[in-house]
């Protein structure tokens, strides 16, 4: 029969040897890369929390501590008159001189004969 036994093999050894070492080194990178992605993560998270809480805060503190009032009285007189020079701006005719620079063309030079 065959037993089958635990072989005892010394974990500080095979973990140190030589064949493992490539092992140590990756394991090494894994944990670093992962480390350092979760720092960003964490960082990334925090500068957004901490940018968008901060823009509602001063938000907030801007339009609770305004003096003046929100809304504005229109003077409706003084938009009647600018709605009047509006439209008398755009109906207004152009000038009635049509010229077509490329159709019309006067000649007020002589040509040079060469003799």
């Amino acid at each position: 029969m065959l037993k089958l036994t635990k072989k005892k093999t010394d974990n500080k050894s095979t973990y140190h040897s030589p064949e493992y070492k490539q092992f140590l080194i990756l394991r090494i990178v894994n944990l670093s890369f992962i480390g350092l992605l979760l720092a960003g993560v964490i960082l990334g998270t925090y500068f957004m929390y901490k940018n968008i809480f901060y823009t509602i805060e001063n938000a907030e503190y801007l339009i609770l501590t305004q003096n003046t009032p929100v809304t504005e009285v229109i003077d409706f007189v003084k938009y009647e008159k600018m709605q009047k020079a509006w439209q008398d701006k755009n109906l207004s005719t152009l000038s009635t001189i049509n010229r077509d620079p490329f159709n019309n063309i006067n000649a007020t030079t002589t040509p040079k004969v060469i003799e």
